[in-house]
C-alpha cells in the first residue's frame, strides 16, 4: 500500500508542477519532479504565495491521500476509477454525485432568478 500511496503522491505532485509551470512559468527540476519527493512542508513553502484554485484542489488531494479518503468520493463513498484520477487528481466527487450537484446548483440558480 505504501508504494501505491507513493504512486499516487507522485502522481499529484506531477499535476500540480504542471500546473505551476503553465500559470505561473515556475520550473521544478526533473529530479524533483519524477521522484515526487517533496516534503509536505517544501510543498507549501513552493505554494504559500500563490492563490489559485487549482492548487488548492490538488493541495486537497494531498491532504485526503494523507489521511487515507483519496480516491473515494467525499459525498456517498464509492471508489473513483484510476481513468478519472489519472484525469484530473484532484477529483472530489464521482460522476454521479456531480452530476446530482450540477443539478441542484441549475436549479438553485433558477429559483433565485425568478
Amino acid at each position: 500500500m505504501q508504494k501505491c500511496k507513493r504512486a499516487l503522491r507522485r502522481r499529484i505532485l506531477l499535476h500540480l508542477f504542471s500546473h505551476l509551470k503553465i500559470k505561473f512559468d515556475l520550473d521544478v527540476t526533473t529530479d524533483e519532479r519524477t521522484l515526487g519527493e517533496f516534503s509536505e512542508s517544501a510543498v507549501d513553502a513552493l505554494l504559500s504565495f500563490r492563490n489559485d484554485h487549482e492548487i488548492e484542489e490538488l493541495r486537497s488531494a494531498l491532504t485526503r491521500l494523507r489521511e487515507g479518503s483519496y480516491g473515494f468520493c467525499i459525498s456517498c463513498k464509492s471508489r473513483l476509477s484510476d481513468a478519472h484520477l489519472t484525469h484530473d487528481p484532484a477529483m472530489r466527487l464521482c460522476p454521479a454525485c456531480a452530476e446530482a450537484l450540477a443539478h441542484e446548483m441549475r436549479e438553485a440558480h433558477l429559483v433565485a432568478h425568478r
